[in-house]
C-alpha cells in the first residue's frame, strides 16, 4: 500500500508541474511583455537561463524584452512559425548605465548550439530607438560572449564588455528583419586577430590573421588620406571555412606622402560585412603641432604651428573611422584650442588638422582614466 501511496504521490507531481522534459518548449502566443506569464502557453515564461530550450514567438504575436534573458547549450529561439506569420520581438532601450539589468538576449560563453532564427521576410528583431541619445540602449540588445569579452550583435552602438574603447555598432545594426539567421558561433564570418601595417621603405606591409572563418568570402584592403573617404586598394580571397589560424597579406606599394590610413572589409558569401580596427602609417615626419596632455584624462590642447595659414579645422575620429568632433579655427597659426574629451572611452583616438592652404597633419591622442 506504501509503494501504491508513493507511485500516485509520484504521478500526482508530474502532472501538477509537467513533465521536465518538455518544460523547455516553450510558446508566445500573444502580444505582451517577455516577462508576463499570459504572454505564454501553459509553459509559462521561459526561464532567465534557457539551456537547450526551444522558445517560438508564434503567429502575430510582438513580444516586448523587458528582462535579461540568456541562452545556453543549444537553445533555439524562433521569430515566427509560418509563412503567414508577423511575428516581432521589441528591445527597448533600458537607460541603464551598467551591464546589469538591462533588456538583452545574450548567448552564454558555454553555448554550443545557441540559434536565433527569422522564419520568413515580415519577422524582425527590433532594437532600434529613435532618437538614439548615449547612454540609452548601449547596454540592450543582442551580445554575444567570448569568455569574459561581448560583442553587441543586435542594438544601438555600444561599448565593448569586458574591455575599454570606442563605441562600436552592432554587427546587424539596431534592427534586423527577415529570413535570418544567428549562431552561436557569432554573426561575422571572420574572428580577426593581428592585423598591422608596417611601413617597408617606400611601400607598406600588411598582414592579419583570422582565428576562425565561416563562410567567409574576401577582405577588401581599404585606403584612405583622412579617415573618412575609403578608397578599395585590392580584394584578397578568404579561406571560406577554417578553425585554425590563417596569415594573409597585402602590400601598398604607393602610399601616401605623409599619413595614410588602413581597414580590412570583412565580407561573407551571403554579402554581410564588418569593418577591422584602423590603422595608420606615416610616410614622413609630423610637424607644426603639439597635443598636451597625452595621454590625456578630461581633455587635450592642441597648439597649430607656423605650417598652418588662414582657417583650421580640427577633428577627433575613434578608430572605427566615426567622426566624433568638428572644431573649425579662424587664423589658426599660433592658436592653442581646447578639446573635451571626457565623454569618451579609454582608448587610441585620432586628432587631424586641415589646414586651408591644403596642409593636413594627423596625430593620436590616448584617453587613460
Amino acid at each position: 500500500m506504501k509503494k501504491l501511496y508513493v507511485l500516485f504521490s509520484a504521478a500526482f507531481l508530474m502532472l501538477s508541474f509537467g513533465n521536465p522534459s518538455t518544460a523547455q518548449v516553450y510558446n508566445a502566443t500573444t502580444t505582451g511583455l517577455w516577462s508576463q506569464g499570459s504572454t505564454w502557453d501553459i509553459n509559462g515564461v521561459p526561464s532567465p537561463t534557457c539551456t537547450n530550450c526551444t522558445i517560438t514567438i508564434k503567429g502575430n504575436s510582438v513580444v516586448t524584452l523587458d528582462v535579461a534573458f540568456s541562452m545556453a547549450g543549444n537553445t533555439q529561439l524562433l521569430v515566427g512559425d509560418g509563412p503567414t506569420s508577423t511575428a516581432k520581438i521589441i528591445i527597448p532601450p533600458s537607460s541603464n548605465t551598467q551591464f546589469a539589468p538591462h533588456n538583452t538576449i545574450s548567448f552564454a560563453s558555454s553555448a554550443t548550439g545557441v540559434t536565433i532564427k527569422l522564419n520568413n521576410a515580415n519577422n524582425a528583431i527590433d532594437a532600434q530607438e529613435v532618437p538614439y541619445t548615449a547612454p540609452d540602449g548601449q547596454y540592450d540588445g543582442i551580445i554575444i560572449f567570448s569568455g569574459f569579452f561581448g560583442l553587441k550583435l543586435v542594438g544601438e552602438p555600444s561599448y565593448p564588455f569586458g574591455f575599454p574603447g570606442p563605441p562600436a555598432l552592432a554587427s546587424y545594426g539596431p534592427i534586423i528583419t527577415g529570413a535570418s539567421t544567428i549562431n552561436s558561433i557569432g554573426v561575422l564570418p571572420i574572428f580577426l586577430k593581428d592585423f598591422n601595417a608596417v611601413l617597408d621603405g617606400k611601400q607598406v606591409d600588411l598582414t592579419w590573421t583570422s582565428s576562425q572563418e565561416i563562410n567567409s568570402d574576401h577582405f577588401g584592403i581599404e585606403h584612405s588620406s583622412d579617415a573618412v573617404n575609403w578608397n578599395t586598394l585590392g580584394i584578397v580571397k578568404a579561406k571560406g571555412f577554417s578553425s585554425i589560424a590563417v596569415n594573409y597579406s597585402f602590400t601598398d606599394v604607393a602610399p601616401f606622402a605623409g599619413i595614410n590610413y588602413y581597414r580590412l572589409q570583412m565580407v561573407d558569401k551571403d554579402g554581410k560585412y564588418k569593418y577591422s580596427d584602423i590603422k595608420v602609417v606615416r610616410t614622413s615626419l609630423i610637424t607644426g603641432v603639439n597635443i598636451f596632455p597625452n595621454p590625456a584624462s578630461n581633455f587635450v590642447n592642441v597648439t597649430i604651428g607656423t605650417d598652418f595659414t588662414g582657417d583650421a579645422t580640427i577633428r577627433v575620429i575613434n578608430l572605427f573611422g566615426q567622426l566624433l568632433q568638428e572644431r573649425k579655427l579662424t587664423q589658426a597659426r599660433g592658436t592653442t584650442i581646447y578639446i573635451p574629451v571626457e565623454n569618451y572611452a579609454q582608448g587610441n583616438y585620432i586628432l587631424q588638422i586641415i589646414g586651408s592652404n591644403g596642409v593636413i597633419k594627423t596625430g593620436q591622442i590616448l584617453i587613460k582614466r
